[in-house]
């Protein structure tokens, strides 16, 4: 395994590490190796590797047993959401094990509502790009996504790819970054059009997500709404205490 040195060791062997957990390489309730084996297999020291666990364990990914080993957290998920990590919902199911694929439902250029004026901080005459998408987790669909983008940040490509995950789309066809974002989940019930999406009876009850994303200098890039059906992919978030 060869470590890139101009990046801290201590953050290559962390990624890595944390991909590894991510890829199911080591699944939930699985025995770590040894410190000393981790540090054999990345070319490190223990020093190192002592450094990377106490943050996966900060961070509950990982639980130390006295005189037992490490493990990966059997609850910590079926979707590795933490404070801090990417709220990208085709990240969100490829982390759960299963295969993510998005199918566009529209794309469109409109002008703003009401709401969407508020979120983005922009006027009546200022245009949009609305992007309507349907997630789905090994072929069962189970998020209806609404992505409004100002047009003002656009590179002037004529078809914008609305399949990208929505970080990489804004990367793309906007040159702008995320930096954070702000959700607002409640629970809701699925209506006659949502429930045909999502195969769900009408009045099933869904996840109802209202997100903003930010760039580093605090501009609204993008305003969400999203609904998701945690029966088929339940949601667990992982925060440590103190």
């Amino acid at each position: 395994m060869i470590i890139d040195r101009p990046k801290p060791i201590v953050d290559q062997v962390n990624q890595i590490l944390r991909q590894q957990i991510r890829s199911g390489m080591y699944p939930p309730g699985r025995r770590l190796p040894s410190e000393s084996e981790l540090a054999t297999a990345f070319g490190v020291s223990r020093a190192t590797i002592r450094s990377v666990l106490a943050a996966l364990e900060a961070e509950r990914i990982i639980t130390r047993r006295q005189g037992d080993g490490t493990y990966i957290n059997k609850r910590l998920i079926e979707i590795n959401t933490q404070l801090g990590s990417k709220w990208d919902f085709q990240c969100m199911i490829e982390d759960s094990g299963r295969t993510p694929s998005a199918k566009v439902i529209s794309a469109q250029k409109r002008a703003p509502l009401p709401q969407e004026m508020e979120a983005l901080e922009i006027l009546p005459e200022d245009p949009v790009f609305v992007m309507v998408r349907l997630f789905l987790a090994d072929e069962h669909p189970v998020i209806f996504s609404t992505n409004v983008v100002p047009l003002a940040f656009f590179n002037g490509d004529a078809e914008p790819d609305s399949t990208l995950p929505i970080h990489l789309f804004l990367r793309k066809h906007c040159g702008q970054e995320i930096a954070y974002s702000v959700s607002d989940i409640s629970a809701t019930l699925a209506q006659a059009e949502l429930s045909g999406f999502l195969n769900l009876r009408p009045g099933e009850p869904v996840l109802k997500f209202f997100d903003i994303f930010y760039n580093s200098k605090g501009r609204p890039l993008v305003f969400g709404e999203s609904y998701y059906d945690d029966k088929v992919l339940r949601m667990r978030v992982a925060r440590a205490w103190g």
